[in-house]
């Protein structure tokens, strides 16, 4: 079990054949939002199938692949009132053995409002949030693009730890982060995430840039798709063509 109440976004438009592998997902959130189109019927009767929530986004295609708004709407949907919100990618798969990162202190002081309870006056508060603006992320496995997922061993692939890249570097595949202690920080945000790119590039970098530090936590995830070659969106999920 996961010692804190994480509130997962997720925009999954036309990404329904990778989002069924990573259904999976669902136990390590309190809450967990789809952020989707009203013209991917395939996602919205995976998500229903699952009971898992979802929206429909209203500005991802006001440019070419508005993912950063449609992040957005995501977090607006679950409420800005939470403490702990992560932003993982549709074709990302969790190690069974992620709530252990919670349990091994891996996110210095910082379970469930502890960075809070220890501090008497605004003045401490505020000395503290260097250690409490992190971005917390973790390495992944990339599959080659061309498996048939339904044949894959992910247990076997989890395995591979020569194969893990990405670590400390907290791309948008996953985000981790303690909303209390980035709204203290920048007094009067209005979105959490950036919105300045076109598609599904820049912005994860430009909200990495938030941060003070990087954690990498100490598990990592199976990446499903191609690296790099969705950021514009796609059309139609090749499944259901």
């Amino acid at each position: 079990m996961v010692p804190i109440d994480i509130n997962a976004v997720t925009v999954c438009i036309n990404f329904s054949h990778y989002l069924k592998h990573t259904i999976s997902n669902k136990r390590f959130f309190k809450r967990w939002v789809i952020v989707t189109h009203q013209d991917d019927k395939e996602t919205i009767k995976l998500c229903k199938k699952h009971g898992l929530e979802y929206i429909f986004s209203k500005r991802i295609y006001e440019r070419t692949f508005f993912k950063g708004a449609a992040i957005n709407e995501g977090i607006e949907y679950l409420g800005k009132d939470q403490e702990w919100y992560c932003h993982i990618d549709a074709d990302v798969l969790l190690n069974n053995n992620f709530p252990s990162t919670f349990s091994d202190n891996q996110i210095h002081g910082l379970l469930r409002h502890t960075f809070v309870e220890r501090v008497l006056t605004h003045s401490q508060y505020i000395n503290q949030l260097p250690d409490a603006l992190y971005l917390y992320t973790m390495g992944r496995i990339n599959l080659n693009g061309d498996e048939d997922l339904n044949k894959v061993d992910f247990n076997k692939v989890f395995k591979m730890k020569d194969k893990i890249i990405q670590q400390w570097l907290g791309w948008g595949y996953f985000q981790l982060f303690n909303a209390f202690a980035l709204k203290e920080v920048y007094d009067g945000l209005h979105d959490f995430y950036p919105t300045m790119s076109y598609n599904a590039g820049t912005d994860d970098y430009l909200f990495k840039q938030l941060f003070y530090q990087v954690i990498n936590l100490n598990t990592h995830c199976i990446h499903l798709s191609p690296e790099k070659v969705f950021w514009n969106g796609i059309e139609s999920s090749p499944e259901f063509k």
